[in-house]
């Protein structure tokens, strides 16, 4: 069994048959029942996920994104191979994290999917958080952390043997480096 809490005052109940159950916030504690959810009978849920303030389903092919009513308001279609261990989104895009499948990030607008770069296939990543400065944190089984900037380095290294000693611009805006010995 799981719970989970959204930021509209639903408490949200997944019973190991994959039903999911509803009870608000304010009503739990005085009554103590949950209902189903009409829209979602007969659908096995395997994981509900937390994005921000809103909710998340996980079936065996999609995960579905809900609305403060629970509604499905979008879904993606997941590769089949990985089981979901984690998500976020950030604007219109979804970063899913998988175990043994890396990570994927869904534009929510053009429906395409792009795997990241430097997240290898065979790492699971289990956690997924946004952090300041728009750099993107996923925490790994047993890989540590993964950092994703949210910008290419500006910066290349060109290797020279001998030590720098100045620069300068020639006519065609050219770069010419000085060092010291031949």
């Amino acid at each position: 069994v799981d719970f989970k809490i959204d930021g509209f005052g639903n408490v949200l109940q997944l019973a190991t048959d994959g039903t999911v159950r509803k009870a608000r916030e304010s009503e739990l504690f005085h009554n103590g029942k949950f209902y189903e959810l009409d829209e979602w009978k007969g659908v096995k849920v395997n994981k509900m996920l937390e994005l921000g303030n809103s909710i998340a389903f996980v079936t065996s092919d999609s995960l579905h994104l809900l609305d403060s009513r629970l509604k499905q308001v979008g879904a993606v279609a997941l590769e089949l191979k990985y089981k979901v261990a984690s998500a976020m989104r950030k604007g219109t895009h979804l970063y899913v994290g998988f175990v043994g499948g890396g990570c994927v990030c869904y534009d929510l607008k053009t429906g395409q999917s792009m795997r990241l770069n430097g997240v290898s296939t065979q790492i699971s990543v289990t956690s997924i958080y946004q952090g300041s400065q728009d750099i993107i944190w996923m925490g790994t089984d047993g890989k540590g952390v993964v950092q994703l900037f949210p910008f290419r380095s500006s910066f290349h290294t060109v290797e020279i043997a001998n030590p720098v000693r100045c620069f300068c611009q020639d006519d065609c805006g050219n770069i010419l480096v000085g060092t010291k010995g031949s």
